[in-house]
């Protein structure tokens, strides 16, 4: 009997040594379990283990390329980025628009003081081409903005620019011809032996005789304010500024002729005038013009005189301002107008 209890002992405790191993086998993940720094596997039915190396870096080396790869992507994205958005966003704002004045001769190398409230003129966005006279400087905006002919304001382009004729070549314009009352298709209007345009430039009447203030189609304008008298055609339209130191005459093609006036603060004579007021331009003798009532300069280009009187106490400005500047219908015609001018 008591054998047979020792055997049941046996019996129970090899059933829970099996118990156990059993339990010890159950609970390891695939037969491997981490122990220490390696893994342990199981030798045969025995519940001893050895020791194994640890796994490859596999998913380390994956999620390094995983991060470069976005950072390769990122980098990407930012270069086309800055090529197609930024680059040109920034050249479009950058940009310079060129605003492009059609340029003249005279003002090009001889640009007169210009007062803050002259200079008010170009207000206008449009860009235009405009032919800006030395004026006053103590001229008003107002009588600035009547002096300056403005081809685009006037609604015409140089295609609708009109040929000019000099039908009998005297040298004379037939537009010139009409405002004298000569015959365009004779050079000789009067038949004296003379020619229209050595008599007009002479100061005699192409259209009868005796001197030009006797061409029955002329008139003479006294300015009162400032002394002096000058001849002019009588059709064309005469206009005084507001502050009477500037006139002007409309031709019927609407270019003009214009006279300012300006106080010759420093008293000197035309050249030192001249020389101070363009500092940049060269003077020649043929520039000076001299006539019992003032001395006088030419502008390079013909379309302006400077003068003063004897005295030098005012300097006066004579301008011709074409409708188009590449149209001059009127230059013997505005020489003319010059040397008819008296200063008293």
């Amino acid at each position: 009997m008591f054998q047979k209890k020792l055997k049941n002992k046996t019996d129970d405790n090899v059933v829970a040594q099996k118990v156990n191993e059993d339990l010890i086998v159950h609970n390891m993940p695939s037969q491997k379990s981490l122990s220490g720094n390696g893994f342990l596997e199981k030798s045969g039915v025995s519940s001893s283990f050895q020791l194994l190396a640890p796994p490859s870096n596999n998913f380390k080396k994956v999620g390094l390329f995983i991060i470069i790869g976005g950072f390769i992507v990122i980098g990407v994205l930012v270069y086309l980025s800055f090529i197609f958005i930024i680059k040109p966003a920034a050249v479009k704002n950058n940009s310079v628009v060129a605003v492009v004045k059609q340029p003249t001769p005279d003002i090009a190398t001889e640009t007169a003081p210009v007062s803050d409230q002259s200079e008010s003129v170009n207000v206008n966005t449009t860009t235009v081409a405009v032919v800006i006279p030395p004026v006053d400087q103590n001229l008003s905006a107002s009588s600035s903005v009547d002096s300056v002919p403005l081809d685009a304001l006037n609604g015409s382009t140089t295609d609708q620019i009109l040929p000019l004729l000099d039908s009998d070549n005297d040298g004379l314009y037939d537009e010139e011809e009409a405002a004298l009352g000569t015959n365009p298709n004779l050079a000789d209007s009067d038949s004296d032996g003379y020619p229209d345009k050595t008599e007009l430039d002479g100061g005699y009447n192409p259209n009868g005789p005796n001197k030009l203030s006797d061409d029955p189609v002329l008139i003479k304008y006294s300015n009162k304010d400032f002394n002096y008298d000058i001849l002019y055609p009588k059709a064309w339209d005469l206009k005084e500024a507001s502050v009477d130191n500037t006139v002007m005459f409309t031709a019927p093609d609407e270019s003009i002729i214009q006279i300012a006036v300006q106080d010759n603060s420093a008293k000197v004579n035309i050249m030192s005038w001249y020389a101070d007021a363009f500092s940049g331009a060269t003077l020649t003798d043929n520039k000076l013009i001299t006539n019992p009532t003032w001395d006088g300069v030419m502008s390079d280009d013909g379309l302006n005189y400077y003068l003063t009187d004897k005295k030098h106490q005012k300097i006066y400005i004579v301008s011709y301002l074409p409708i188009f500047t590449n149209r001059l219908a009127y230059p013997s015609l505005f020489k003319a107008m010059v040397n008819s001018l008296v200063l008293k």
